[in-house]
């Protein structure tokens, strides 16, 4: 990009556009109310891809696809995980809920199961070294068990597609977890409480497939994930941690034209995306 006559004004405005184009340290104040079911998935409505959308931070990457309207896993090894960063359980007087479709995609020798973790921290408790740690509560179905935390019921049916759906309330100074597992046409297969801390339920939340990190490729199964719905004044909401479609952002800027002008370059990555999406960038 060629600028002839790029003045100060501009130039600080060029600035600050390539800090937002970023993941920045915004303090924007996050809103803490109910999202009334809302489904932060819009996946039915995304084409096939890698980039699983802004919202989302996909551990790794490339081992998720956008397919047919789904998060699918692409691998069959342990404790691949998909954070959404814009909301932290954060207000244990608060309730929340959290619901899911699953479906096998890949049958193998193991299975490490799908659904969700919740009360993921680090040392820190921030939202991005979050993304990265290995603790919390596990909160799905893993083979004929409905498993949350360290509590298990048997399902009344073992099946390859089914919904999740988890609670939470305060409870006498506690903090109360029930897990239900339905079926495709709204059959109740097991459902399991379970009493802890409040503190152990903050955090970041993530939906995973193969809970067992030590899957090794080739022996776990595969799943497809959709219409993730969040809900409750458990959460602090914070749209400002999206991070996307542009990943990252750099620019020169060269006086080498001499009473001609300037020279400005940007470049900007972007998530991966798909053939069908939209291949144009403006500035």
């Amino acid at each position: 990009m060629t600028i002839e006559h790029i003045t100060r004004r501009l130039l600080l405005k060029l600035t600050s556009l390539s800090a937002l184009l970023g993941w920045s340290n915004r303090a924007a104040k996050a809103a803490l109310v109910p999202n009334n079911k809302r489904r932060v998935s819009r996946w039915n409505k995304t084409n096939n891809r890698v980039w699983l959308g802004e919202q989302f931070w996909a551990n790794p990457m490339e081992d998720w696809r956008v397919v047919d309207g789904a998060a699918e896993c692409q691998t069959t090894g342990g404790d691949r995980n998909v954070h959404l960063v814009t909301h932290q359980l954060t207000r244990p007087e608060g309730s929340f809920s959290m619901s899911i479709h699953i479906k096998r995609a890949e049958t193998n020798r193991t299975d490490g199961g799908a659904g969700f973790k919740i009360g993921i921290q680090s040392d820190i408790n921030e939202f991005r070294s979050n993304c990265f740690s290995k603790k919390g509560t596990i909160a799905g179905i893993i083979g004929s068990q409905l498993t949350l935390g360290r509590k298990t019921v048997e399902l009344a049916l073992e099946t390859d597609e089914y919904t999740l759906e988890l609670t939470g309330r305060p409870t006498g100074g506690k903090y109360q977890l029930t897990l239900t597992a339905s079926s495709v046409v709204g059959q109740q297969l097991g459902t399991v409480s379970l009493i802890v801390a409040p503190a152990v339920v903050l955090g970041n939340i993530a939906i995973v497939n193969n809970y067992n990190l030590k899957t090794k490729p080739g022996r776990g199964h595969r799943y497809r994930f959709s219409q993730w719905t969040v809900d409750g004044n458990a959460f602090t909401i914070s749209e400002s941690n999206k991070f996307g479609p542009i990943l990252w952002s750099m620019y020169s800027l060269s006086d080498s034209r001499g009473d001609d002008g300037h020279v400005m370059k940007i470049s900007a990555l972007t998530g991966p995306l798909g053939a069908n999406d939209n291949q144009s960038v403006e500035l």
